[in-house]
């Protein structure tokens, strides 16, 4: 499910009677000029995302909304399926565009289109505060002081109705529109705005949502010259009334102001520094059909690594075409992790798929593009082994399948604990100018 808020409607305002109206009118007019002036002048900048996903199962919601939506929260249940993104994301007139992290360019604004599944959510930067602060919300009211680590918080609530919210969702068809409701935290010295809730809770009955709350915690970040109102951290919890929650928790770091160059950050120890993009391409392509033996020179890490990380592997052999070798021993690839995902029940197991984008030989970094050999499971019972190219439909997995990325190679342990890959970690490849041919079934979620 996609989650975004944008703009529209008109501020209502109004104030409990213990308080002096015309101070915390005078404070809320203060705090929406900021946000707002904040807005509009920030430049185009770039952030790291990194996303913590987690399904959990949930007993109270389990074939109905009533709890969820009433405001109770799911219970604590058991962790099925969790995985990490590493993100960058740019925000270009408001509007938020992603890639892997390091990547040369920025290739969607549906992030959807790159992480390939899972619950994700955009709007963080601008869209939820052009429409809470905007012109969207018909009702605002002050509920008082609020303690919080920080100190005491000036709290607002506000009401977003279906007329005037762009806030859009998607459970696997069309877009749909949501009205919204939610509070904000305002420190009355300063006017800042320290944290914003987004709740949703009235969705199509069809598309088996119960409750959707985004929270997000701000920071002043400096972006060229000047300091902006930046996410720090945020988290979307989504209810469902199958009987799963979906949480993900977002940190964002280093902003900076975007500018449209950009080159491959390869932290490669023998090269020498960054290749810049202008040599990519300068020595002859890798022909088609060399076979190529990697190992693994970049750890993967289940507890620290992502998907979106780059990682090198080292040939350890000479490839040659028509008697000459046009891939060493020792030449580096360069790729990068783009799933690394971990089921906790029905056999439990990780599956982690990486592609591989280029060859750094001599210095002179080449595109390749390389199609797996040896793909599939990896460890566990020696009865699973039932395909090393894919799970067949009797296979002892039919739920999932390797789904292997364009370019790229999944592969499967079955490990109920932790995921530590090293150079001991070999996969054959052959080299190639067409994708990866796909799996013969697709499912992502648990």
């Amino acid at each position: 499910m996609r989650i975004l808020a944008l703009v529209a409607g008109i501020v209502l305002f109004s104030v409990t009677a213990e308080s002096d109206p015309s101070e915390v009118q005078a404070l809320f007019n203060r705090a929406r000029a900021k946000v707002l002036a904040n807005l509009d002048r920030t430049p185009r900048y770039t952030c790291i995302e990194t996303v913590n996903r987690l399904v959990r199962r949930t007993i109270r919601t389990r074939g109905r909304c009533s709890a969820a939506v009433s405001g109770g929260s799911a219970d604590s249940g058991l962790v099925l399926w969790r995985d990490r993104l590493r993100l960058d994301v740019a925000v270009i007139n408001g509007t938020e565009t992603f890639a892997w992290a390091g990547a040369r360019q920025f290739e969607t604004d549906d992030v959807d289109k790159l992480v390939g599944g899972g619950v994700t959510g955009t709007g963080d930067f601008a869209g939820f505060l052009g429409s809470v602060f905007g012109n969207a919300a018909r009702r605002v009211r002050y509920t008082g002081e609020e303690s919080t680590p920080a100190g005491k918080m000036a709290r607002f609530e506000y009401e977003v109705p279906l007329s005037t919210s762009h806030y859009r969702y998607r459970t696997g068809g069309e877009f749909k529109l949501a009205p919204y409701s939610g509070w904000y935290l305002i420190d009355p010295a300063t006017a800042a705005l320290e944290k914003l809730a987004v709740i949703a809770t009235e969705f199509d009955p069809e598309d088996e949502v119960c409750r959707v709350e985004d929270t997000i915690e701000y920071q002043t970040a400096k972006i060229g010259d000047s300091d902006f109102v930046l996410p720090r951290v945020s988290v979307m919890d989504a209810v469902y009334s199958r009987g799963t929650e979906s949480i993900n928790e977002t940190h964002y770091s280093g902003c900076h102001e975007y500018t449209a160059q950009s080159t491959i950050r390869f932290d490669d120890g023998g090269s020498g520094g960054v290749e810049s993009s202008g040599n990519i391409g300068a020595r002859a392509p890798i022909p088609e059909g060399l076979r190529v033996l990697l190992a693994l020179e970049t750890p993967i890490d289940g507890e620290t690594s992502a998907a979106g990380d780059e990682i090198v592997a080292q040939a350890l052999n000479d490839s040659k075409k028509g008697g000459a070798v046009a891939v060493h021993r020792g030449d580096r690839f360069h790729g990068r992790i783009v799933r690394l995902e971990q089921y906790r029940m029905n056999r439990p197991r990780w599956v982690v798929a990486v592609r591989f984008e280029s060859v750094l030989r001599n210095g002179v970094e080449t595109p390749v593009r390389l199609a797996p050999l040896d793909d599939g499971v990896r460890s566990g019972p020696q009865a699973l082994l039932t395909s090393r190219r894919r799970f067949s439909s009797a296979g002892p997995l039919p739920a999932a399948s390797l789904e292997r990325p364009p370019g790229g190679g999944a592969f499967v342990f079955f490990e109920p604990g932790k995921l530590s890959l090293n150079s001991r970690f070999v996969s054959s490849w052959v080299t190639s100018t067409a994708p990866s041919p796909a799996p013969a079934t697709s499912a992502r979620q648990p």
